[in-house]
């Protein structure tokens, strides 16, 4: 049973109550209720309580103090910012595991979470990096463990950083001993690394062409309906559209008389299985990727979804453009990356992931357009046009205007080196 905080109008203060039978107690001890002046201090309480529950029951000593009691009231304050409607339950999720994650390493004999915050070190803290592990089991049997990557241990540690900052505020110690951490990634890896973080290979309008086609011919047939996933795949190119903004399409978000998407919401995970419909991408630091945008559609792309909705099961302005094959929503995009590497499986393509797709838009407006860089930055949804330019600057080619430079360089070298001999003779 989960205790809450509540407002006792006759003491006119906060109250936890942990008498009741549902609340688990340690060693048969008794419940008692425990007041407090404000709402938070009550539900940091409440939170503490509830994560003594897990450990086996309340018990009299707090863990107020406690590494494992400002981890306690950091997680109940996400769930407090999920129902706010802040983060989306996977953050939420992914962040409570994280700091959890930390609760049980052994600390000198003793589990991290049991120190008080005070006594907490960042040598300590570092020394604990190295006992955060990737631990696989089979059939309830561990049966191997790897060392984690540096970008994950990067999210315990911001996670256990936030902890931390919940007990500094609470006085339950004077500084945050893991912000004093700062772990770096390996930048250099070798040639071959190099050479693969270097992105997707801009790709030829005839190769785009034939995935295209590729992907209408291996279309699945349900029943006398040929399915749309070549139709999805096509759109993905002629559109740039994220996965989630194109798995949460609907009918009414597109004006095929005026040969326009317009793009307002977007799909997510938003953990335990569930999906979360809402603006489309934030940035890093919370600012809208272009809350609402618009992006025209070829007149033969608006021909083929004529002709797809004419034929779905699904055509009401309320359904989805693009269902899977049981109707449903596609929850992320497994299914069509299946479908994708078939396809480029059979014109001998590399495999590549479907929000690569986006590329391939983005590299026919290059060709179409050049450096047009806010143009293809609206298009795209990308909040600043610096961004377009990081992704996809490599990919504009001028021969002619290469050449130029290049013979510039050579000419003007050339007169430096005459005036040289000149002045030596």
């Amino acid at each position: 049973m989960e205790v809450r905080a509540k407002f006792s109008k006759k003491r006119n203060r906060w109250v936890v109550d942990t008498r009741p039978e549902g609340v688990k107690k340690a060693d048969r001890l008794k419940g008692e209720q425990r007041f407090f002046e404000s709402k938070e201090e009550a539900n940091d309480n409440a939170a503490l309580v509830n994560a003594q529950q897990a450990k086996g029951g309340v018990i009299p000593q707090s863990l107020a103090k406690t590494v494992a009691g400002a981890i306690a009231i950091y997680t109940a304050r996400l769930e407090e910012r999920v129902k706010e409607g802040f983060i989306v339950p996977k953050h939420n999720t992914n962040c409570t595991k994280n700091a959890n994650d930390w609760l049980d390493l052994d600390c000198g004999g003793v589990k991290f979470g049991s120190l008080r915050c005070i006594d907490v070190t960042a040598d300590q803290i570092i020394s604990l990096m190295s006992k955060l592990t990737v631990k696989t089991y089979k059939k309830g049997k561990l049966v191997s463990t790897r060392p984690m990557a540096s970008k994950t241990k990067k999210e315990k540690l911001r996670a256990l950083k936030c902890a931390f900052d919940t007990a500094t505020n609470k006085k339950w110690c004077y500084e945050n001993p893991a912000r004093a951490i700062r772990l770096e990634g390996v930048k250099y890896k070798g040639e071959v690394a190099a050479e693969k973080a270097s992105g997707l290979e801009k790709i030829s309008a005839e190769d785009i062409s034939q995935i295209i086609d590729t992907g209408f011919d291996l279309s699945t047939k349900v029943g006398n309906i040929v399915w749309c996933e070549g139709l999805t795949v096509s759109f993905a190119i002629h559109t740039g559209l994220r996965f989630g903004e194109q798995a949460a399409l609907r009918w009414r978000h597109l004006d095929l008389d005026s040969r326009r998407v317009v793009v307002q919401v977007a799909q997510r995970d938003g953990g335990g299985g569930t999906i979360v419909v809402d603006i489309p991408k934030t940035t890093s630091k919370g600012a809208l990727n272009k809350r609402r945008r618009s992006v025209p559609l070829t007149r033969g792309l608006v021909g083929l979804l004529q002709e797809w909705r004419l034929r779905s099961p699904l055509a009401g302005d309320d359904d989805l453009v693009f269902p899977t094959i049981s109707q449903g929503r596609h929850k992320d995009s497994s299914t069509l990356r299946n479908f994708l590497h078939n396809v480029l499986d059979k014109v001998r393509r590399a495999h590549f992931r479907w929000h690569d797709l986006r590329h391939l838009y983005a590299s026919m407006q290059i060709d179409l357009k050049g450096g047009d860089w806010e143009l293809l930055a609206d298009r795209l949804g990308h909040q600043a046009t610096k961004t377009t330019r990081d992704h996809y600057v490599h990919w504009i080619e001028d021969q002619e205007r290469d050449d130029a430079d290049a013979e510039a360089q050579e000419q003007y070298l050339e007169a430096a080196r005459q005036r040289r001999l000149a002045r030596a003779a």
